[in-house]
């Protein structure tokens, strides 16, 4: 089937329309969040699908298959990939994952990644603050009138798992073409709030223990002497604990 087939040329008949490539993604877990560094890891897989009217067979000529696996080396797949990269630029897909093909012409394509992205942290409000991060998605080297990305469901948390020091809010993905530089993309945005339970129970109220103890020096009689080592002992428990 693929005898003659040049994955060098995107599907579509007329080459003057461009190959719509419908895009879903499935959360698994938040890897990792470096809030000094602005790096922001997750895990999932996508569901991305598009159509080719070359890959369409009769499946009663093939045994009554209906659908075929083909190596991503073998045919035309996009080049998807993120670009606001925390390191450097890398493409969506492995060479060992594989594409299945309907016999109407439908890919689909199933690859598992660990995203890794830049983010820009705001810690105003810590240990109760709230971090949006946005992976944003492109097809390299080709323009909208080409390749149009398109997002067909919101980020799916059905497999996600719970992260330790952070809640999901919402996440959401949308499609963007900006017709100025003539570029397709999908935002994915995850909103995040941090659970402030460990903060709060090692840190927070540690020092306002600390503070009111402090304070407490007052209440020592000034002839008892004490004042001076009281407040020193209450200063370095202070700084035992930041340093804890």
């Amino acid at each position: 089937m693929v005898m003659d087939y040049n994955k060098k040329i995107r599907p579509g008949d007329d080459q003057s329309v461009a190959v719509q490539i419908n895009v879903s993604f499935n959360l698994g877990a938040i890897q990792e969040f470096d809030e000094v560094n602005g790096k922001y890891a997750v895990i999932g897989f996508f569901r991305i699908t598009w159509y080719d009217s070359r890959m369409t067979w009769n499946p009663l000529d093939y045994n009554d298959t209906k659908t075929m696996l083909f190596s991503e080396d073998d045919i035309w797949k996009p080049t998807i990939v993120i670009t606001n990269p925390f390191s450097k630029i890398e493409k969506i897909g492995k060479d060992f994952m594989t594409v299945r093909y309907s016999s109407n012409g439908f890919a689909y394509w199933t690859p598992g990644e660990i995203l890794i992205s830049s983010c820009s942290v705001d810690i105003t409000y810590f240990p109760f603050d709230e971090q949006i991060c946005t992976i944003r998605l492109m097809a390299w080297g080709t323009s909208s009138n080409e390749i149009v990305l398109q997002s067909f469901s919101d980020i799916n948390l059905n497999y996600y798992t719970e992260h330790g020091s952070w809640k999901i809010n919402s996440a959401s993905a949308k499609s963007i073409v900006d017709g100025s530089i003539g570029l397709s993309f999908i935002d994915m945005s995850i909103s995040m709030k941090r659970r402030p339970g460990f903060y709060v129970v090692n840190i927070v109220l540690p020092v306002i223990f600390l503070m009111v103890l402090n304070a407490c020096v007052f209440v020592l009689p000034p002839d008892s002497g004490e004042r001076v080592s009281y407040a020193i002992t209450v200063l370095l428990a202070i700084a035992a604990s930041i340093e804890r």
